[in-house]
């Protein structure tokens, strides 16, 4: 009767125990990695909101830009036009932390809308150029922030 039981939850369920749905070829699934820039060094001045800094580099970095665009990849898969690792000197003006980074923007990202008035595509990701930046520490490999400048 056991056997039976085993027999008939995995022929109606797949398997037992199971709680999410099969994946379809409907469901989405995660977004294409996008085209990437060749990687470059910060050649001027940048200052962003929080207010942070980005200054051209003083010296190289432990990572590859590869790594950095896999670390950001790993914790943001954002879909995007184009995605580019920039080495930089990052300085947070409010605790002066400064450190060496890979400054990894993804061009023309799916930021979702929350503005009706604001133009979006089938997906609600707005028409609007906007760039979602993935901050990677250049001598470890660790994300630790990411914002959008729009």
């Amino acid at each position: 009767m056991k056997r039976l039981l085993i027999l008939s939850c995995a022929l109606l369920l797949g398997s037992c125990g199971r709680v999410a749905g099969p994946q379809t070829a409907a469901s989405p699934g995660p977004p294409q990695q996008p085209p990437e820039i060749p990687p470059a060094q910060l050649s001027a001045h940048e200052w962003h909101e929080g207010p942070i800094t980005f200054d051209p580099p003083k010296e190289g970095a432990s990572i590859s830009a590869e790594a950095a665009l896999d670390a950001a990849w790993a914790e943001f898969p954002t879909k995007a036009k184009s995605e580019q690792a920039l080495l930089a000197l990052f300085t947070d003006q409010i605790t002066d932390e400064s450190r060496l980074i890979f400054l990894v923007r993804y061009e023309g990202a799916c930021i979702g809308v929350s503005d009706e008035n604001e133009p979006q595509d089938a997906n609600g990701c707005s028409l609007l150029n906007h760039q979602f930046n993935v901050l990677v520490d250049a001598k470890t490999g660790e994300v630790f922030r990411a914002y959008t400048d729009s």
